[in-house]
């Protein structure tokens, strides 16, 4: 493993021909968009490409559906609680804190300075407008909706539909992830459906992407076990070489255990529309592949992309010179992620906190100690000897605490830059800053689990989401199987559909033959409700809804 106090100047990787430093940063920072069919460069000096794609975050319908999206409480009534869009606001800020610092002090230590054309505050763009759209792929009710879609997945009776598809876009669907929805928002559906979607830089994608693999890739063990019911279907070991992944190869390789990929699913490569065009005239019967194994969602390894959409990861990866990971046959991460994580570590550790005492989850003396421990020798801010009202105090102990988290993990991010370069580092930023603050984000961790997240407040709603996301599946998933059966819909699915459809003319795409990539056209749809969409349908659907919440 290569050591962080190696040469500065110079980097080595099994992947790629030698590259300096500085050549490399100028990968991982290009501005070059991903999908765009325009090759011009811009020269804008008031407004970067990188400020672009914070413009097109914050002007997205997919962000703007984050602010009834919930953070930690589903439907929470009560003024001042965190939703995904305040806290997506909230880590944006802090993640741009940690990119500049972070630049400015790498500027210090690289030989040759940043990549030319490259300033500190392009750095901080990049970052805050890939903390701005971290979250932009959850489901509703937050991880609550994550679990409730897997649970559906893995019930017994879902076999009628995961049987036309092969393991590994099951693996998609059993272990659903909304870090992967998130990438397919941003490069697949959002602005210009299939044809690049939001078209962001290279830089903000990679910084985005904490988790830049397939799941069959973070959950080896369950994958194999899945690909071994069925030995004829399994992923072959050339699908892992060059290109990375390919799943026109493998697809082509399983022979009929999957349908034929469609135009919609493939539009990121050739090899793969050639495939579509070869077999769209006459569409293969489907053939039964044996049950998978059941996967338990709540211990499955997070992922960042898609069966359906690792051309794009590959091409994403080319474009910034991401080397392989050490740990599986994924890729590494590209540094500014690491800082976007802990930028958003930093906000739910602390905040989800203050939402705690807020909604009389947690008492505030059993977290103020907490904030001055973070805060270290600086010491306590005036408002706690002067008796200021709670929130006051909590503000000032969380400023102060942000302040030295920020500067604690920037010094880990510049002392272990050969190392992200390399795809060696190892945990998260602050497993590699000092004791007191990696135990004290911890402690707020095991705090917020224990005491916000196994309240019984809490706990009814997260029952009362997975409800509701079932009746959702229940209603809309069977229409997969529609233009495979060739059978005519009943009456409620006629009507379901005439909801679906909306969604999907949007995107310039319609259910065909391809269950897989039909059932991910149907969960673009219900995770991109917001919490109270999600609510009044299922509610409609129940016979119970009132039509006035």
């Amino acid at each position: 493993m290569m050591q962080s106090n190696m040469p500065i100047d110079s980097f080595i990787d099994n992947n790629t021909p030698t590259l300096s430093v500085n050549k490399h940063w100028s990968y991982l920072l290009t501005n070059r968009r991903l999908g765009s069919p325009n090759k011009k460069q811009t020269h804008e000096r008031s407004r970067t490409p990188f400020h672009k794609d914070y413009d097109r975050l914050i002007f997205s319908q997919s962000f703007r559906q984050l602010n009834q999206k919930t953070q930690v409480h589903p439907l929470i009534n009560k003024m001042g609680i965190h939703t995904r869009l305040t806290h997506s606001l909230e880590v944006s800020c802090i993640g741009r804190s940690l990119g500049m610092m972070a630049a400015e002090k790498l500027q210090s230590s690289l030989a040759s300075g940043l990549p030319i054309g490259v300033s500190a505050a392009d750095v901080g763009v990049i970052v805050q407008a890939a903390c701005l759209a971290h979250d932009i792929g959850n489901p509703p009710f937050g991880h609550a909706g994550e679990y409730a879609i897997r649970d559906w997945f893995n019930q017994p009776k879902q076999q009628l539909i995961l049987k036309h598809m092969h393991p590994y876009q099951r693996f998609d669907l059993q272990g659903y992830e909304g870090n992967a929805q998130g990438f397919r928002l941003l490069t697949r559906n959002e602005h210009h459906p299939d044809r690049g979607g939001m078209r962001l830089t290279c830089a903000t994608l990679g910084a985005f992407m904490k988790y830049p693999w397939l799941a069959a890739h973070s959950n080896a063990a369950q994958s194999l076990a899945t690909a071994a019911d069925n030995p004829d279907s399994r992923m072959p070991k050339h699908a892992l070489d060059t290109p990375l992944y390919s799943p026109a190869t493998i697809l082509t390789s399983a022979s009929t255990s999957a349908s034929t990929p469609t135009s919609a699913s493939t539009s990121a490569s050739t090899s793969t529309s050639a495939a579509t065009s070869a077999s769209a005239a006459e569409p293969k019967a489907a053939v039964f592949i044996p049950p998978s194994l059941p996967i338990n969602a709540l211990t499955i390894k997070k992922y960042g992309c898609f069966y359906d959409d690792a051309n794009l990861l590959d091409k994403l990866a080319g474009q910034l010179k991401l080397p392989y990971s050490p740990n599986h046959d994924g890729y590494a991460r590209h540094p500014l992620a690491y800082l976007l994580e802990a930028a958003d570590d930093i906000c739910y550790a602390l905040i989800d906190l203050e939402d705690g005492i807020h909604l009389n989850m947690l008492d505030y003396h059993e977290v103020e100690p907490l904030l001055l421990s973070l805060i270290g020798e600086r010491g306590a801010p005036p408002e706690l000897k002067y008796g200021a009202p709670i929130a006051q105090k909590l503000a000032a102990l969380r400023g102060r605490a942000m302040m030295r988290l920020v500067d604690k993990v920037t010094n880990a991010f510049v002392t272990h830059a050969n190392a992200m370069l390399a795809g060696e580092l190892q945990g998260s930023l602050f497993d590699h800053c000092e004791p007191s603050i990696c135990e004290g984000i911890i402690y707020a961790k095991t705090l917020a689990s224990e005491q916000i997240f196994s309240h019984p407040s809490k706990v009814r709603m997260e029952l009362m989401a997975n409800r509701c996301l079932q009746t959702l599946l229940d209603a809309f998933m069977p229409l997969a199987l529609l233009p495979l059966t060739g059978q005519p819909p009943h009456f409620e699915q006629k009507h379901l559909m005439q909801l679906l459809n909306q969604h999907l003319q949007t995107l310039h795409r319609s259910l065909d033959t391809d269950v897989y990539n039909n059932a991910l056209n149907i969960l673009d749809f219900i995770t991109g409700m917001n919490d109270h969409e999600a609510y009044r349908l299922a509610q409609d659907l129940n016979g119970v809804g009132d039509g006035n919440w």
